[in-house]
């Protein structure tokens, strides 16, 4: 908002707003000018909360269901965690949680999760790179010297604000992926996406029978591999048997041309 409203770039604004925060906000231009910035900004944090809850209750209900049916299974068949993937289209993240937790917090727990994991990570990515920042500053700060500055005083200057920057950014992000991630699709209707945390890629394995079964049926399909792709034999399996290639001897261009006439080859019948 306070990059936009002294502007007057009211579409720039919702655009920004759906990027970041996935949050439609539908205001007049008359209304925009009239609230003021300050205005603005109150109305948009509003919004943003407001849909910040509706997406937690989203969750919540339909896990805190799924949690309820696991916990009703029979003791062999029984869960303690599942794990949850979301996105927001160009990050992916895997929560994990407990069922005991997700039934104690009505579902909430899939949404605390999600907070964790997303702050965990994002925390750790941009920390690293602050580091890498502070490594470059430090190999150029001594050259300050010649310019009669203080390089200790400069480097933590520089430190502080790559920090404040650093801090901005984390924040920016992790509320940015919160509002905008969600569970991701399901591949195919036999990979659920609800998957008991520890034992999912076992369940997930192809069983050796399906597995020969696709190998033999895609076993004759060389077609497309070789050079013409012929419906011939040879083409469909490289295997089978070929013809020979019978090869003329070629005739030198210093020799006897073949035709009698007694000259040089390159001067007969090799000229063309």
């Amino acid at each position: 908002v306070m990059q936009h409203h002294g502007e007057g770039n009211l579409e720039e604004m919702r655009m920004d707003l759906r990027r970041l925060l996935a949050l439609e906000f539908e205001i007049d231009r008359d209304r925009f000018f009239a609230l003021g910035e300050a205005g603005v900004v109150s109305a948009v944090f509003e919004r943003a909360v407001e849909f910040y809850e509706r997406k937690r209750r989203g969750l919540a209900e339909p896990f805190h269901l799924f949690a309820r049916e696991v916990s009703e299974r029979k003791k062999e068949d029984a869960v303690e965690r599942v794990f949850v993937d979301f996105t927001d289209g160009y990050r992916r993240l895997r929560v994990v949680v407990r069922i005991d937790d997700v039934l104690a917090t009505g579902g909430q727990e899939i949404n605390n999760g999600l907070e964790r994991a997303t702050m965990l990570t994002l925390i750790d990515e941009r920390w690293t790179e602050h580091l890498r920042s502070l490594d470059e500053v430090k190999e150029g700060i001594g050259l300050r010297a010649y310019g009669q500055r203080d390089p200790l005083i400069e480097y933590k200057m520089e430190a502080f604000n790559l920090f404040s920057d650093v801090m901005d950014q984390i924040s920016r992000d992790v509320v940015t992926f919160v509002l905008r991630a969600g569970p991701l699709a399901q591949r195919s209707a036999e990979d659920k996406q609800l998957r008991p945390a520890g034992r999912g890629r076992q369940r997930g394995r192809m069983d050796r029978q399906r597995a020969r079964a696709r190998k033999d049926a895609a076993a004759p399909g060389f077609g497309g591999t070789l050079a013409g792709g012929g419906n011939n034999a040879a083409a469909r399996d490289p295997s089978a048997r070929r013809r020979p290639v019978t090869v003329e001897e070629r005739v030198g261009r210093n020799s006897a041309c073949p035709c009698g006439s007694g000259k040089k080859y390159k001067h007969c019948h090799g000229r063309t």
